[in-house]
């Protein structure tokens, strides 16, 4: 994986590479990430499933979470 992010500082792509390697290895629950485009790791298409027994029971959310070039140092 790379990213398309012409700016971006290595240290952001070896984060983001290593935290969406473990969110595949070890998933969180009723959250999937997906990478829309292999080659931008700064840009996640995310799956978001309701909790049982909460009002978001059986939902499905789906969000776009778009990273900056200096992630982690900036929101």
């Amino acid at each position: 994986m790379t990213t398309t992010s012409g700016t971006a500082s290595s240290s952001a792509v070896r984060a983001l590479a290593l935290e969406y390697k473990s969110l595949e290895e070890d998933p969180l629950e009723g959250i999937r990430p997906k990478l829309p485009d292999e080659n931008n790791l700064f840009e996640w298409e995310v799956a978001l499933f309701g909790p049982p027994d909460t009002l978001y029971q059986g939902g499905y959310f789906k969000a776009l979470v778009k990273f900056p070039s200096d992630y982690p140092y900036s929101p």
